[in-house]
């Protein structure tokens, strides 16, 4: 995993800073020595690493403790109920004020509603990613993002 990293920031020349991996945990549970190690070395180049889905798995836990994690992104599954369920809600909380004591940054996923959005900032959470703030982008839309912008030259 380390090389293809390094690889692929070195061919397209974007800084280490600028990358946030987002790591599942069937990728964790896999071989967590080298794994470790991997993300150890990455995290020293610059690069971030989220738990996506967190709040899902049986462990997240435990790897906020393990891995050099430095963002939460909360499961849409639990922002897409949080109305109707009180546990729910009171997940979405934990996850927050769990993510504040550790001085880590929290997202929440699939955020389609201004209720959610009140809940949310009601609990001090700033970012969240879903379709109310925008749809998917088309592959051809997300090559144009980070196409070079021409710059006209002034000649007399």
């Amino acid at each position: 995993m380390r090389a293809l990293v390094i690889e692929i920031l070195e061919k397209s020349g974007l800084p280490a800073e600028r990358l946030d991996l987002e790591l599942m945990e069937n990728i964790l549970m896999e071989n967590s020595e080298v794994v470790t190690n991997d993300l150890l070395f990455l995290q020293k180049q610059g690069v971030g690493f989220s738990i996506d889905d967190f709040g899902t798995g049986d462990s997240s836990l435990g790897y906020i403790k393990r891995f050099p994690v430095v963002r939460l992104k909360i499961d849409q599954g639990f922002i897409r109920n949080l109305e109707n369920d009180p546990n729910d809600a009171a997940i979405i909380k934990a996850i927050i004020g769990l993510g504040k004591s550790l001085n880590l940054s929290v997202t929440a996923e699939g955020v389609e509603t201004e209720a959610q959005v009140d809940f949310l900032t009601k609990g001090r959470l700033r970012r969240g990613a879903g379709l109310l703030f925008r749809a998917p982008a088309t592959p051809k839309v997300f090559a144009e993002l980070f196409r070079p912008k021409a710059r006209l030259v002034y000649s007399a």
